[in-house]
């Protein structure tokens, strides 16, 4: 088995032990779960189109960004993206008017497009991979996921300016990530590391948006 695929059976683990909840796609605290999915969706803000777009939640765990977009009455074309078989069937089974993909983007190919792709807690987790692992992993995501956009992408990954470190956590230089951005996808891009948690998101755009 391909070893990124240890990364979503960690993730199945949980949603086992703890359910649908913020325990259950490992997001130790609630409230910061939601404020996660509010700075995500940010990247609407910086856009030209932030009305009736289309969004691509990969990795959408429970589907907890879809309340937040419901609650919150976020003016969206929604879809749902899990390589795990389990975390689709919670989500089917919890919405029955959205779209739900259950795809390995590694092995297969998204045959549509979509305004906006949302990665939030992807990138996050390491697990037993090593840093190259991850960064491969990580990289061949982004570019693969890059041509299914049209305007951007939004997602998240631990600061390595920190008072401690934990293994199993994905730690990104600011300078290599941009660095990455430039030469891979595009050099439109903002880092925002100012709503208090351990981590940043970042914001990519195409050079149309």
């Amino acid at each position: 088995m391909d070893k990124y695929k240890n990364i979503y059976k960690h993730y199945e683990k949980c949603l086992e032990e703890n359910g649908d909840s913020h325990l259950g796609v490992d997001w130790p605290n609630y409230d910061d779960m939601i404020r996660r999915y509010k700075i995500m969706l940010n990247i609407l803000k910086y856009s030209n189109k932030n009305q009736n777009s289309s969004i691509l939640d990969f990795g959408a765990g429970c589907g907890g960004m879809y309340d937040f977009i419901k609650s919150n009455n976020y003016n969206l074309n929604y879809t749902a993206l899990d390589i795990s078989q389990k975390f689709c069937n919670t989500i089917k089974k919890k919405f029955n008017d959205i779209d739900v993909l259950n795809i390995d983007i590694l092995k297969q190919e998204i045959n549509s497009n979509y305004d906006f792709i949302i990665l939030n807690g992807v990138f996050t987790e390491k697990r037993d991979l090593n840093d190259t692992e991850m960064w491969d992993f990580f990289t061949n995501i982004l570019k693969k996921l890059w041509k299914n956009t049209n305007i951007g992408i939004s997602f998240n990954v631990m600061t390595p300016i920190v008072d401690w470190k934990d293994d199993k956590l994905f730690y990104l230089s600011y300078d290599i990530l941009g660095k990455f951005l430039k030469e891979n996808l595009s050099r439109n891009y903002i880092f925002n590391q100012s709503y208090g948690l351990w981590e940043y998101t970042v914001y990519v755009f195409k050079d149309s948006h």
